[in-house]
């Protein structure tokens, strides 16, 4: 597994690697004290400073604040939750569920961590799959075809805002009406 921490983003929240580490573990339920040599210090200062906890039976557990350095607070996310259709019904009646109702569910807590780990905190790429997720929610209600949506999960792991990008492209006279690239048989 390969850990990829940008120092500019530690400088940000005032963290050495070393307390990063501690975190990461601790975030992933992974033991590292034996590939790494962790001085006391490293962890107090991250007590002192509220980003760790330690429970009555010993375990450490990241707080809010700690929690914030691999789930930021996302106002993308929790738009993108909440345009994306929740269950949707085909004709005859059978229904399917596609997203979380809520991103506090602990299927919404899942997706979090997944869209987190996605866009790695990239404000301008939330973003942008925001408006495509909102491309594609429109398009399908306009073909009454929302039924084939992928869910959620699925809709992040195949990258699918990928697929509708073309629908953020401002027509031109030259391919007004069609995609870009498409080829007209």
């Amino acid at each position: 597994m390969e850990i990829h921490v940008r120092i500019e983003d530690l400088k940000k929240i005032n963290l050495t690697l070393t307390q990063y580490l501690i975190l990461w573990a601790i975030y992933n339920k992974v033991e590292i004290v034996t590939y790494l040599i962790i001085d006391d210090k490293a962890i107090e200062d991250l007590k002192k400073r509220a980003f760790i906890f330690d429970k009555e039976d010993g375990t450490r557990i990241l707080t809010s604040l700690g929690l914030e350095v691999f789930e930021p607070a996302s106002i993308f996310f929790d738009k993108f939750i909440e345009v994306f259709p929740t269950r949707v019904k085909n004709q005859a009646g059978v229904v399917r569920a596609l997203s979380p109702a809520s991103s506090s569910s602990l299927s919404g807590q899942k997706m979090k961590r997944k869209w987190c780990g996605i866009t790695k905190n990239d404000i301008k790429i939330q973003e942008h799959i925001l408006n495509c997720l909102k491309a594609e929610v429109d398009l399908k209600r306009k073909e009454n075809n929302l039924y084939y949506m992928r869910n959620m999960e699925t809709w992040l792991n195949k990258a699918t805002w990928e697929d509708y990008e073309y629908l953020l492209e401002t027509p031109t006279e030259e391919n007004k009406g069609f995609r870009v690239n498409e080829i007209l048989l």
